[in-house]
């Protein structure tokens, strides 16, 4: 396939240390996937783990979600950073991330606790409590689903900064 490039160079956001502070804050990501040329997207909440390129999100772990992914792993994220309307200009503040990679549902109980865990630290004020109950036994940890999105590429684009 192609690879496009940004068009306003202006805007392109590149910056490794911006690209994870998007990563860290945004607390949702739309998932765009397709199944003999029906396309589907889903939007859930997600962690990243910035030292293996890896989003992370859980589900139900059967259900049209799952029967796509398995099907056809490729998918396309994106991220969006909302940084406010600026009135008066008719424009947007945001930063904005599009990932393309290849989604693989998780079995792997270890593994499954750690996705888990990424994903409890990153949205939970008790973590420790959270995760005690979620992914303390290995039989509830098995009935939870869970998908790591392994990133090949990132593309960053940012709007103007708001005005105060």
């Amino acid at each position: 396939m192609q690879r496009y490039h940004i068009r306003r160079s202006d805007k392109e956001l590149k910056d490794p240390r911006e690209i994870e502070q998007v990563l860290a804050s945004v607390r949702v990501m739309t998932v765009a996937c397709s199944l003999k040329d029906q396309p589907y997207l889903f939007t859930v909440d997600f962690a990243w783990d910035p030292a293996t390129r890896d989003l992370w999100f859980h589900c139900a772990t059967e259900g049209r979600k799952m029967d796509v992914l398995k099907a056809n792993p490729r998918v396309c994220v994106t991220v969006v950073e909302d940084r406010g309307y600026i009135h008066g200009e008719c424009d947007h503040a945001y930063r904005s991330l599009i990932m393309e990679g290849k989604a693989q549902i998780v079995t792997d109980i270890s593994e499954k606790r750690r996705g888990l865990e990424l994903l409890v630290r990153k949205h939970e004020s008790q973590p420790v409590a959270v995760l005690a109950r979620l992914a303390g036994k290995d039989e509830d940890v098995q009935k939870v689903g869970m998908v790591r999105i392994s990133v090949e590429t990132v593309t960053g684009k940012q709007g103007p900064v708001a005005k105060r």
